[in-house]
């Protein structure tokens, strides 16, 4: 062999030509072979003994071999990897029984869309940005885009407003059968108008979306729309979206006239309408996916945040609404150019629309509305047989129930609702003269007569002839408050009139709320919000006094939203709240009429008289309403903010725990089917009709009739309703006793409390001693568990990378209860360690990472499980096409986007209910006051505190100036901080300033020519541009790739992987800042920046990407125009810092470094303090780019360790509730007078001798002349959506955003004008923000902030400070 092997290349090379250097043996070495058997399978081994060869001989050849194996694994990992992208950028379509989700695989959504891109699927869905956000969009061009797709929208909304008109102008059996399904029988109701206008307006936007993504497809030719959407049309669809795309594209000039623009407009519409109706009268047979709407539908389908599939939950609704409005194009289409008198239609017109129906609209007509209509029908079938998603999980002690994570104290809860009754009994003893206690008394309710069944318009208990003992009507309170309300000789006190105004209204809420709450299991809001107390024309009350007891009667739910009827259903109120109402009806609502009728204050329209719940500004209250103020109750005294549905789910459960409430039945099978006479088969117990085992009594049976039968149409009592008889009251008030029982505070026995209080101290006591010692004896075992976890990671010989993560490895893994921990570490430094690590431990449990990106989370799933962590990335159940819930792992990562999720919510609370939660790790957290201007979802990670557990909060640019903005963002005010200095050595920084603009491109051509020359084989660099076209312009000029959010997923990882295996000589590439955070990439030694980058924390964590191996030096340049960058000044006051600092860099005399120090770490030290490269500063010269040397960091440690055991999300959310609730009554109470008096009113001591001067306009204040304040308020931007331009008060308190005028108007500006005016509120403000208010307070105010979970301004955070110190609310 060595013979044959030196004759054939010995001294050649492997090109052919001589090779001087090498040697016959340069190749070959001598080993000894062993094998353990003979003849033909013989195989043989390498054996070596001591004596043969060196431990270095053996190490450089064992080198080798491990290098070629590690190679062949690399390039095998790297295959995988790819497919792994590209699977995940396409439509997954599996295939096994065991694999798909039933629901998936009936609507043929995976197997229609195979291989498609989901995102470019779901963008060219969009509806087309909003006016005010298209005012954002730097790019021109795709700005005339939107706003010209935004043509499509108006165009339809004008159509369906036409195509709404018809239905008042036909016969209605003819929307019976437009409201049917079945082909041979028109429906019991008449097709509608939605009820609601918001169910209108989000039906509409359907197919405001298909048109939208009709015309975007069209854009890109009939096959590429094939090929790439799987969308087809027919030639007349084509035809009709090539004239509707010319319509979009036309300009229409300003200046042309109403009558040419209406024209115009009508030719648009005609083409829309005709699209809609050739895309719904379209056979469809087997391959239904051939109608653009049914392909439009799974489009939608498709769930964004998730990548996966939407469950029935959320999407019939979509369906439903393409159904709706179809139904309405396809009546306008059908009876299109009838007259408009309905009594001329014609018979046969009526005939033609019945055939017109069975073949189109009718289910089984193979069509698109015969599918949609099966998809819907499957859908709900669906969500029946899977129920509900499990939100709820009581404690081992029976005391604490968890809603979604968060814990609900039983006697917390029952508290909380007494408070509130006693909150709306302050209210109406005002609202009484503070007569209540005297008159609650007279208020005997067993001697009120009343009848629950229709009398006429207008009546009630309080018409009651029988009932004038009560002196029912507005004369009881007139004579109890003419001295507060009125003055002999002058009239009605205005503004007494109208702050007794804002307390009825005030009370009127909250009676609300207690009805909702007091009144047995909670129905949904329009149950309660659309009670009447007396009589209409048609209708009977839902009020009424029986038996002694405030009753309400109810049948609006979802039976009779569907068939029209719904079940009727009692309630009954405890004596004390059922005295409140009768309060209000008999004596306030009729004095409520009295006092807008006399003194011309606007009130609710006389159309809403019978209604019990409305006002002058919303008309009549709606569900929004209600859930605000249960919001507010709970939130306040419970720590839990619980809405409608919310609540819905925590009162149901608590009813299920209530000794009695389940009412027992007897079950009697009888045949196989329901009897003839009972043709719906009714539950008796509630009189409703369901699909179940019918129930039967035996009195019933032995005459021969079923008990539904029985109900329905014998022995029934005049006094009460049909399906309502008094056995069915009787239970409904017993049910409601039972629960006015368990919400009763429970007054303890004297004696029992203090024993119970000294058995709990004891009880805390040992429970105390023994975490203590359960605690020592984990801090003995952690050290070692620690090192060697370590080792098991990285290696033998692995040590820690700095002092700090080995500090905040060892504090992690003692930390317990509800501590937390931020930890700051240099880029580089680690950090993926810490939760790594405790995943190896063996007695440890479960860790959660929350990770802000997408892209971050295989990357670092790949690496745990190469290190042999047990790592799982969590995904949906529904979207997986699982029917369980996704295994527990050692390490869980979600992503940011969906760790607030419901889903993933109860998938913790189950881990931690087993004992299993460890901790709970959130990666890259800078995030959540960085990027939440554009990522709403990261607030939501401050409830990541839900679990009481320790949270761990880890980055590596979390700068020492927004560090406490980050503690009070996330909750964290109180929590320990290691912070390691974030200053690198290996980096080194220049700034070229060039003196034209248009010169910086050619300079960063010259730049990266010059560092492309340095670079070894192995190495490459990024070059960083501000926008997607500018990256693209570049990426041509250097002949590389580019990489931004604008490419389809599937190219943007191709490019990613080719750049960082070096493949076609790809060594450089231009990319927007996506390509930033987290990103862990080996070889990066350049980093250049195309201008101004936009802001330090943004550069600190681009130019961190480099210098990842050992012994690399990054050279970062920024080469920018002789302009610096500009910042919108309503970006909130984190952005201006960020971007101030950035300018600070840019624009310092001195050494870079100093400036990087002092804004990320509070220290500020120079290149040769740190001992690192030289900056451009340093070195003298912006135009030297120097060698490549080592990298070395120093180390700074703080360390506070505290610990906090409450809960902090439960805190913050009483604070928040409080807090809106204070400025709401200080808005009250400066309705009707002058705010800046007011708050001077507050100053000087609120002496009530000076309480008449405060009663004037800004028009008229003496401190701040109105001119002044005219200019200075026009003086202020503010940040979009922060809120009011008018008022300056949040979006959602101001009457303008619904339609109606500022009812604030001036109250809360003055306030922040004053700071200006005023020494002592400039000091506070001033000690409060930071903030020279001298300097340029107008800016500052204007900012973007987040307070008390909404969208703000810095402005009303002044406000807010003012009313809390100055006005003490």
């Amino acid at each position: 062999m060595m013979n044959h092997w030196n004759e054939r290349n010995t001294l050649h090379s492997f090109d052919g030509n001589a090779n001087p250097d090498s040697t016959p043996d340069a190749r070959w070495e001598r080993v000894r072979l062993q094998s353990f058997s003979h003849g033909n399978r013989a195989r043989y081994w390498v054996v070596r003994d001591g004596a043969e060869e060196s431990e270095e001989e053996h190490g450089s050849r064992i080198t080798r071999v491990d290098k070629d194996w590690e190679q062949m694994l690399k390039e095998h990992l790297g295959k995988l990897d790819q497919k792994e992208e590209e699977r995940r950028g396409t439509v997954d379509n599996p295939t096994g029984a065991e694999n798909v989700s039933i629901w998936v695989r009936e609507l043929g959504w995976a197997q229609h869309l195979g291989e498609k891109n989901v995102m470019d699927l779901a963008q060219a869905s969009m509806m087309p940005v909003s006016a005010g956000a298209r005012s954002a969009v730097r790019d021109r061009a795709r700005r005339e885009r939107e706003q010209r797709l935004a043509k499509l929208g108006d165009s339809f909304d004008r159509v369906i407003e036409r195509c709404s008109r018809r239905l008042e102008l036909v016969p209605h059996e003819t929307l019976r059968w437009l409201n049917s399904v079945d082909p041979n029988k028109p429906a019991g109701d008449p097709f509608r108008v939605k009820e609601r206008t918001d169910t209108t307006y989000r039906y509409k936007q359907w197919w405001k979306r298909y048109l939208c993504y009709s015309v975007r497809v069209f854009r890109l030719g009939r096959v590429e729309a094939d090929t790439k959407h799987g969308v087809r049309f027919d030639d007349r669809q084509w035809a009709l979206l090539e004239r509707i795309e010319a319509h979009v594209e036309e300009d229409i000039d300003e200046q042309v006239d109403a009558e040419e623009r209406e024209r115009k407009e009508t030719e648009m519409d005609r083409e829309v309408f005709a699209y809609c109706i050739s895309s719904l009268k379209q056979k469809v047979a087997f391959k239904v996916y051939v109608n653009p709407l049914l392909h439009f539908a799974a489009v939608l389908g498709i769930d964004v945040q998730r990548r996966g599939w939407k469950q029935p939950k959320d999407y019939t609704g979509q369906l439903a609404g393409l159904v709706w409005c179809g139904r309405v194009l396809m009546l306008e289409h059908i009876f299109e150019g009838q007259p408009d008198d309905p009594e001329a239609i014609s018979v046969d017109m009526v005939e033609l629309f019945k055939q017109e129906y069975r073949e189109w609209l009718a289910d089984g007509s193979h069509t698109p509305f015969s599918t949609m209509i099966r998809w819907m029908s499957y859908g709900k079938g669906f969500r029946k047989k899977e129920g509900g998603t499990a939100k709820l999980l009581w404690e081992a002690d029976g005391e604490r129930l968890r809603y979604l994570g968060q814990p609900i104290e039983v006697d917390d809860f029952r508290e909380a609702v007494n408070i509130g009754v006693d909150e709306t009994e302050m209210l109406l003893n005002e609202l009484m003269f503070e007569w209540w206690e005297e008159v609650q008394r007279s208020i005997e309710m067993g001697r009120i007569v009343d009848s629950v069944l229709f009398e006429g318009q207008g009546r009630s208990f309080a018409t009651n002839g029988r009932n004038d003992w009560l002196q029912p009507g507005p004369r009881f309170l007139t004579e109890k408050g003419k001295s507060s309300l009125w003055v002999d000789g002058q009239g009605w006190k205005m503004d007494a009139v109208a702050r007794y105004v804002r307390t009825l209204q005030a009370f009127k809420l909250q009676l609300l709320r207690d009805t909702h709450i007091w009144g047995g299991q909670p129905g949904r809001g329009p149950e309660i919000t659309t009670l009447r107390h007396c009589d209409t024309q048609q209708i009977v009350r839902n009020v009424f006094v029986h038996g002694g007891e405030l009753m309400i009667i109810t049948d609006r739910d979802k039976s009779r939203a569907i068939r029209g009827l719904g079940r009727k259903v009692a309630r009954f109120l405890p004596e004390r709240i059922g005295k409140m109402m009768v309060a209000y009806m008999a004596w306030l609502i009729p004095f409520e009429g009295l006092l807008h009728d006399q003194t011309k204050i606007p009130g609710p329209s006389s159309s809403l008289d019978s209604f019990l719940w409305k006002d002058a500004r919303k008309g009549l209250w709606e569900t929004p309403v209600l859930s605000e103020r249960l919001a507010s109750l709970t939130g306040k005294y419970i720590g839990v903010d619980l809405m409608i549905s919310d609540y819905r789910h925590v009162a149901i459960e608590l009813g299920r725990q209530v000794k009695g409430m389940m009412i027992r039945r007897m079950e009697v099978e009888i045949g196989e089917g329901p009897e003839a006479d009972d043709q719906d088969g009714g539950d008796v117990g509630v009189g409703e009709n369901r699909e179940q085992k019918r129930m039967e009594y035996v009195w019933d049976l032995q005459a021969t009739h079923g008990s539904a039968m029985a109900r329905a149409h014998y022995a029934l009592d005049v006094r009460f309703p049909n399906k309502l008889q008094a056995d069915m009251i009787g239970h409904f008030r017993e049910i409601s006793r039972l629960w006015h029982g368990y919400l009763t505070r429970v007054s303890p026995v004297k004696g029992e409390d203090e024993e119970s209080q000294s058995n709990r101290k004891r009880r805390a006591r040992e429970e105390a001693g023994e975490r203590l010692r359960k605690r020592r004896r984990i801090e003995e075992e952690i050290t070692t568990e620690v090192q060697t976890g370590l080792q098991r990671l990285l290696g033998e010989q692995a040590t820690w990378k700095s002092n700090e993560q080995g500090e905040a490895m060892h504090r992690i893994m003692k930390m317990n209860g509800q501590e937390t921990l931020i930890v700051v570490l240099p880029t580089g430094g680690g950090k993926s360690v810490l939760f790594m690590l405790p995943a190896l431990i063996a007695s440890g449990g479960t860790s959660i990472v929350v990770v802000p990106f997408s892209a971050l989370m295989d990357d670092l799933v790949d690496r745990a499980k190469k290190s042999g962590v047990d790592c799982i990335r969590w995904k949906s159940q529904v979207n997986e096409g699982r029917d369980e819930m996704q295994r527990v792992a050692r390490l869980v990562v979600v992503s940011a986007d969906v760790a607030s999720s419901d889903e993933f919510t109860m998938y913790v609370d189950s881990i931690r209910a087993r004992g299993l939660l460890d901790r709970i790790f959130v990666d890259e957290c800078h995030t959540t006051i960085m990027d939440v201007g554009y990522r709403r979802e990261l607030v939501k990670l401050k409830g990541l505190h839900r679990y009481s557990c320790p949270v761990i909060w880890l980055t590596a640019t979390l700068p020492v100036r927004l560090e406490q903005w980050f503690r009070s963002s996330m909750l964290a005010i109180r929590a320990s901080i290691i912070r390691a200095p974030t200053v690198k050595r290996n980096i080194r920084y220049s700034v070229v300033r060039m003196e034209r603009p248009k010169e910086v491109p050619d300079e960063v051509g010259r730049v990266v020519g010059k560092l492309r020359g340095r670079m070894k084989v192995d190495q490459k660099g990024v070059v960083y541009c501000r926008s997607h076209a500018m990256s693209e312009t570049l990426a041509g000029q250097l002949n590389c790739d580019f990489y931004h959010g604008g490419m389809e997923e599937g190219k943007r990882q191709a490019v990613l992987a080719r750049w960082i295996k070096g493949e076609e000589g790809q060594r450089w590439i231009v990319a927007t800042t996506g390509l930033g955070t987290g990103i862990d990439i080996g070889g990066i030694v350049a980093i250049v920046h195309m201008e101004q980058p936009y802001g330090l924390v943004d550069f600190v964590q681009q130019t961190g990407r480099g210098g990842r191996r050992p012994g690399e030096v990054v050279e970062s340049v920024i080469v920018m125009g002789p302009q610096e960058a500009r910042l919108n000044g309503q970006k909130s006051d984190v952005e201006q810092l960020n971007h101030q600092a950035m300018g600070d860099l840019i624009k310092s005399p001195g050494c870079r470094r100093v400036m990087l120090g002092l804004f990320m770490d509070g220290v500020g030290r120079n290149c040769e303090e740190v001992g690192g490269q030289q900056c451009d500063r340093c070195r003298g010269t912006v135009e030297d780019v120097g060698e490549m040397d080592e990298e070395g960091d120093d180390i700074q440690e703080e360390d506070e360790d505290q610990t906090d055991g409450e809960n902090r999300l439960k805190r913050h959310v009483k604070a928040k509730w409080t807090g809106l609730e204070r400025l709401r009554k200080w808005l009250d109470a400066v309705e009707t007078c002058c705010p800046v008096c007011f708050v001077k009113w507050h100053q000087r001591g609120k002496q009530k001798k000076h309480v008449r001067i405060l009663q004037h306009g800004m028009d008229r204040c003496g401190r701040i002349k109105e001119e002044d304040y005219i200019k200075w308020r026009g003086r202020v931007n503010y940040a979009e959506f922060g809120c009011c331009y008018r008022c300056g008060i949040p979006q959602i308190w101001c009457r303008e955003w619904a339609g109606g005028e500022c009812q604030y108007r001036d109250k809360v500006v003055p306030v922040m004008m004053m700071v200006k005016r005023e020494a002592a509120l400039k000091a506070i403000v001033e000690q409060e923000f930071q903030v020279d208010v001298e300097k340029d307070y107008e800016d500052w105010i204007g900012r973007s902030r987040i307070m008390y979970g909404e969208d703000m301004t810095n402005g009303l955070a002044v406000w807010d400070l003012i009313v809390r110190e100055v006005c003490k609310y």
